[in-house]
């Protein structure tokens, strides 16, 4: 909308625009998983886990997302910045995600691949939390640190 907005178009009429907008550009964007991500979901989802995800996307951004990479219905829970009017490293983003997931912070393992907005995030929310670093970019953090979400087995 700030974007039609900046183009000169009138308000009126530029939130179904927007949407429009937003819907084409799920259908040509490549989204690809890296490869570990659907055995290990597969593998947490036998194991009774509750599964949810939280991102600084939109519900329907994380809708089409799941949708066009067959992880549709995985997430007990999917947490978009316009879920709770917050997004992350805000701790309210995963406080209120846990009591959706009827879990407590100390329950709770997050994996995220930000230092600041999940890492941090998660534990100002009293949560244990891994940060995922697939290209060994962060260094000297004190983040307890996994290259693989194989690794995560090891952690539960």
């Amino acid at each position: 909308m700030i974007f039609l907005e900046e183009l000169g178009m009138k308000r009126e009429g530029t939130l179904d625009l927007a949407r429009a907008i937003d819907r084409e550009w799920w259908d040509y964007a490549e989204v690809t998983l890296y490869p570990d991500v659907p055995p290990v979901l597969q593998e947490l989802k036998a194991r009774n886990l509750k599964l949810g995800i939280i991102s600084n996307g939109l519900e329907s951004d994380i809708e089409y997302v799941m949708k066009k990479v067959n992880l549709k219905g995985v997430f007990d829970v999917e947490v978009g910045v316009d879920t709770f009017g917050c997004m992350k490293p805000d701790r309210e983003i995963f406080v209120k995600t846990l009591k959706r997931l009827s879990v407590s912070p100390k329950e709770a393992l997050f994996v995220g691949d930000s230092l600041e907005n999940d890492y941090r995030g998660a534990v100002n929310a009293g949560m244990k939390a891994l940060l995922i670093d697939r290209n060994n970019r962060v260094s000297n953090c004190e983040a307890e640190t996994i290259w693989s979400l194989w690794e995560l087995l090891h952690f539960l």
